[in-house]
């Protein structure tokens, strides 16, 4: 497990639950300290919602225990993380005895959804009953959408978007000064400033900011 493939792992995950069935997991990753958390967003008598259930770092994975059903618990159990694709990984829990227990997750799309291959899923099997009438799983401009906000939120282009964030307002003040030197310059600062809006609300607004 590499820094890298945990900070491609961010994101919202749909995650298969024994006690519950299907949960929400928001994972996101501390640079500062290589962990990658899994947050629940939908919560059980296990694990409430906004809660930690799993962490992951460069070595380690450990997930918090299920032995006290209804109270919170603070102890934390081992555990592996299994990647298996960019958007399909495991959480494995030894049960003793060569047994484990398989915590299945996939990525919080539609699409991905209803492809996701496993028995457990409400919705199993749905995404070839609509192949085979001809239904797509979503629309195309809602799937280009979601990718761009993926983007934007949970890949190392995030990083650069901040960045770009805090240094435009102050190529903003610069331009304006030197707006009567360079009077087509003008022209450019409206359409920076719109874009600069947008981008900032989006990124407040997904932080809890705005």
């Amino acid at each position: 497990m590499t820094a890298h493939t945990l900070a491609a792992l961010q994101g919202r995950w749909y995650g298969i639950y024994p006690a519950s069935g299907i949960e929400l997991v928001e994972a996101s990753y501390d640079a500062s300290a290589h962990v990658l958390t899994g947050t629940k967003l939908t919560g059980n008598d296990f694990v409430r919602a906004g809660r930690a259930s799993w962490k992951v770092s460069l070595g380690t994975c450990k997930v918090v225990s299920s032995l006290w059903q209804g109270v919170y618990s603070p102890r934390w159990d081992s555990c592996k993380v299994r990647v298996l694709d960019a958007d399909h990984l495991q959480i494995l829990l030894p049960l003793g005895d060569d047994a484990e227990e398989v915590l299945n997750f996939v990525r919080a799309t539609l699409p991905e959804l209803l492809m996701w291959d496993d028995v457990q899923s409400p919705t199993h099997g749905f995404y070839k009953a609509m192949a085979l009438c001809g239904v797509p799983p979503e629309d195309f401009r809602n799937t280009l959408f979601s990718s761009l906000i993926e983007a934007m939120h949970h890949t190392h282009g995030t990083v650069i978007i901040d960045q770009l964030l805090l240094l435009i307002p102050f190529l903003l003040i610069g331009g304006w000064q030197l707006r009567d030197q360079y009077p087509t310059a003008n022209w450019l600062l409206l359409p920076m400033a719109g874009v600069f809006g947008m981008f900032l609300c989006l990124r407040l607004n997904y932080l809890g900011v705005a």
